[in-house]
């Protein structure tokens, strides 16, 4: 009997090797193809190369002499992050940025999307099926050509919410997401929302050791990029705010209103999505889990910024497995959660923003122009609305708030 179940175990354990070399070759060739297909620009990641070679160089950060057509505006840390892809030639590191970028968005789906329902007995199926979906959908396709950070990042906090090893203590990888790039930092209000008091210290302590460690290597450039932070994060800002791929409160204020009521309208706005944003993030956590709520306070982060541009969205790739995952206490996906997830697929398959960019029709364009943000504003309701009470867990024996993703 023993002998049967370990044989089991074994084959299991080689099933799953085997799917993920599956997954790997299919990054690699999605990477190739969406590389010859789209003539990858990558200006952002342009930046990052320039940044890791100064390092090397001991030349400059946040002056005039950084030898980029755009600034770089991320602290000191994330310079030593991006020393690897200074080697090597420009073709080879776009090619390999894509595709580990396309390892990155893999492994955040397969993280979140274990609980849809085909998943247990086609696991390879939807994994592979999501993966080329999302790598055609708005904002993937943007993050790649742009050769965007945020995958790395969002990989780092999923890690650390739903895949950390025991040894870590929580928050740890949300604090050193934050040392990389600082919008994360504003993630750890998860943890001051659901009173997670040692996750938050964890964050912190994150933050602070990546931060000490970019000093100690870059001790002028730290002092230099914290001692003028507002400066700095002006020049993210690089392009018109008002065009339709800033999908954030503020830029749909600049689209629709005159000058003088954009920022009276824009804060208010925040203020009351800020107070919402507590009470659906303590409800996701409560009926849905810790990726649930995790989700709820990322996607408001992006639309309470100044500036956010399309591929800024990348946790709607987490969230629409949470929508896809049934509700414990209930039969099925919870109609909210089916509207939200064909809300988003719709709007990212076709590229809704730009299609209304385009439209000279009133209503209509105003509409579509800003339908990234109306998808993200019906995700996180739907992330809160529905769900089992605490009664109805305690029925079904559900004691980990991890439990909307079954393992």
């Amino acid at each position: 009997m023993n002998g049967s179940g370990g044989a089991k175990r074994r084959w299991w354990h080689e099933r799953r090797w085997w799917q993920a070399a599956v997954l790997v070759v299919l990054c690699a060739v999605l990477a190739t193809v969406f590389q010859a297909v789209t003539g990858v620009h990558g200006d952002d990641l342009a930046v990052y190369r320039t940044a890791g070679q100064a390092v090397l160089d001991g030349s400059s950060l946040y002056d005039s002499t950084f030898n980029a057509r755009l600034p770089f505006t991320y602290p000191p840390f994330a310079a030593l992050v991006a020393v690897p892809i200074a080697i090597g030639t420009w073709g080879f590191v776009q090619w390999e940025w894509t595709f580990v970028s396309l390892l990155m968005l893999a492994v955040i789906i397969v993280l979140s999307y274990r609980g849809v329902p085909l998943t247990r007995k086609r696991p390879l199926a939807v994994y592979a099926g999501f993966l080329i979906l999302w790598t055609v959908a708005s904002p993937i396709s943007d993050h790649l050509g742009y050769g965007q950070v945020g995958l790395f990042l969002t990989m780092l906090c999923l890690i650390d919410v739903l895949a950390r090893p025991k040894w870590l203590p929580e928050g740890v990888l949300v604090g050193i997401a934050g040392a990389i790039k600082l919008v994360p930092i504003v993630y750890l209000g998860y943890y001051l929302i659901t009173g997670k008091w040692k996750a938050l210290g964890g964050g912190l302590a994150g933050f602070a050791g990546a931060t000490l460690l970019g000093f100690a290597v870059l001790p002028r450039q730290t002092i230099d990029y914290f001692g003028d932070i507002a400066s700095l994060s002006g020049k993210v800002a690089v392009g018109d705010p008002a065009v339709f791929g800033n999908q954030s409160l503020r830029g749909m204020a600049l689209r629709e209103l005159p000058d003088a009521l954009v920022g009276p309208v824009w804060l208010a706005a925040c203020a009351v999505l800020a107070v919402l944003g507590i009470l659906a993030t303590r409800r996701a956590a409560r009926l849905r889990g810790d990726l649930a709520a995790f989700t709820v306070v990322a996607l408001l982060a992006a639309v309470v910024t100044p500036i956010a541009w399309t591929h800024h969205f990348v946790w709607l790739v987490p969230a629409v497995g949470v929508l896809l995952t049934p509700v414990v206490g209930r039969r099925g996906i919870p109609a909210w959660s089916a509207v939200a997830a064909a809300l988003t697929a719709v709007v990212v398959l076709f590229r809704l923003p730009r299609v209304g960019a385009d439209l000279n029709i009133p209503i209509l364009g105003f509409v579509l122009e800003n339908s990234l943000l109306w998808a993200v504003l019906v995700v996180v309701v739907a992330l809160a609305v529905p769900g089992s009470t605490r009664k109805a867990d305690a029925e079904f024996g559900v004691d980990d708030p991890k439990s909307s993703l079954p393992a």
